[in-house]
């Protein structure tokens, strides 16, 4: 009886959880008791294979879906089965919420440019130098190992030029990083944008820096032709191309005011290469659009939900722990091992920001981290944790006492595919998602991005969530 709290729900959850035949004889389904103060101070979920860790994403999504609808919701991950669940509730047939962003759909792509930026005919240099610094960063984390001062003053030069550029993609980057001739002549095209930047940038120690050793100094010329290859070798294949150019055929930061349900589909097993580059691409736009947030009174909060998130990690991500809360960006982040794949750092900046931390089964490593930060011992985890069931640690408010964490059963009503529309009905859906979201490779956008009509729903399911008042 101990594992249970001293409370209602903490008898609920007893009796639901030790006899089962008495549950339809209780008036309300099992609940959770979270706070969405807490979900607004970010999540970390932890959980081996098998453990529930996608059906707790998949709830928490729900609940956002049925209940709570001030937020836009967007889910990034590299594990296609989590992605389509989520996308075929059957709610999205009549919500007018969801965004399914998905490669090679059918033959289809979206595009996702992110030179691609709003007002940039009018865009400023310290607006330009802002973008520039965050891709920066996804540019540090490509060529991480290989980084250098050089490579970073040259990129820092270039972009806030291309974020100006029309029609700019990562290609134009790659042409603007051509290394001189054997003959030390300068490529035309270089110069192309060498003289946009003299008549449309005022910031002279980028210019002077264009003007001088960019072009003229041999070691900048060796760090050029070390990015040039790089980044020829990332950006080369076919999904690349069809992604990164042309007019975006997604606004998110629209979306996201819209309340949609953005889901990001990058399976790390079709793309091997190319879905960790469109994730870091995605975290670092999303970084930009919550920050832009800065002086505005008035704007929709989200629910960012990144699954294995271990794969997208920037600086950018770090700073969004750490400062975007004031912008109404709240993170859930999941993966299977704690720590995994992050350096030190960025560990004790996510167990520190996050007012909520679900552990679920798992290996003694992870567990002992958890269980230290949280107050908790590892055999008690090991005792209690099961397939769906977590260790839910929640932090006090200021004042009040910490508790331990307890065990919570997630709820099952998103399980599997128990919340999914017909198969009909998805293809359907998928027509109407590619029409107003993708084009075929080779095609460019000129056109606004499209508000997709749903198809007609045929079945009447009533919603049900098990969050109820205790999630609220």
């Amino acid at each position: 009886m101990k594992k249970y709290e001293a409370t209602k729900c903490g008898y609920a959850h007893y009796l639901t959880e030790n006899f089962k035949n008495i549950t339809p004889f209780l008036k309300q389904s099992n609940k959770l008791p979270i706070s969405e103060n807490n979900r607004r101070l970010h999540t970390y979920i932890t959980g081996g294979t098998g453990s529930g860790k996608s059906e707790a994403i998949k709830s928490l999504i729900w609940h956002y879906l049925t209940r709570d609808k001030r937020t836009g919701l967007i889910l990034l991950s590299p594990n296609g089965e989590i992605c389509e669940q989520v996308a075929k509730f059957w709610l999205n047939l009549e919500n007018n919420r969801l965004v399914y962003i998905e490669p090679n759909l059918d033959g289809y792509f979206p595009c996702l440019n992110p030179f691609d930026v709003p007002n940039k005919e009018n865009l400023t240099d310290i607006e330009a130098e802002k973008y520039a610094e965050a891709f920066r960063s996804i540019f540090e984390e490509l060529l991480k190992g290989e980084f250098t001062a050089q490579m970073n003053t040259l990129l820092m030069a270039v972009l806030p030029v291309l974020f100006k550029y029309p029609n700019a993609s990562i290609y134009d980057l790659i042409d603007f990083l051509e290394p001189q001739n054997d003959d030390k002549s300068i490529n035309e095209q270089v110069f192309k944008y060498v003289q946009f930047a003299k008549e449309n940038l005022n910031n002279k120690g980028i210019l002077d820096f264009l003007n001088t050793q960019f072009l003229y100094d041999n070691s900048y010329n060796r760090t050029k032709s070390s990015i040039h290859t790089r980044l020829r070798y990332l950006f080369n294949s076919s999904i690349m191309q069809a992604i990164f150019v042309g007019k975006s055929t997604l606004d998110i930061e629209q979306a996201i005011e819209q309340k949609k349900l953005i889901i990001f589909n990058f399976p790390k097993g079709k793309m091997p290469i190319e879905y960790r580059i469109l994730g870091l691409f995605v975290v670092g736009t999303i970084k930009i659009i919550s920050f832009r947030r800065d002086g505005k009174k008035f704007f929709t909060p989200c629910h960012l939900f990144i699954d294995e998130f271990q794969n997208f990690i920037t600086p950018s991500l770090q700073e969004i722990l750490e400062e975007s809360r004031k912008y109404k960006l709240y993170l859930t982040l999941a993966q299977q091992q704690a720590g995994a794949r992050m350096g030190k750092e960025l560990f004790e900046s996510i167990l520190g920001n996050t007012a909520i931390k679900l552990t679920g089964v798992n290996g003694v490593d992870t567990l002992k981290k958890l269980a230290d930060e949280t107050g908790d011992s590892v055999q008690n985890l090991q005792e209690n944790l099961s397939i769906g069931r977590f260790a839910l640690w929640q932090k006090a408010k200021i004042g009040d006492v910490q508790k331990p964490p307890m065990i919570i059963t997630m709820p099952q009503n998103t399980l599997d595919n128990s919340q999914s529309m017909s198969n009909e009905q998805w293809e359907s859906l998928k027509t109407a998602q590619i029409e107003a979201y993708y084009r075929k490779m080779g095609e460019t956008t000129t056109e606004a991005p499209k508000t997709p009509q749903n198809p007609q729903k045929t079945q009447n399911l009533s919603v049900l969530d098990e969050f109820n008042d205790y999630y609220g």
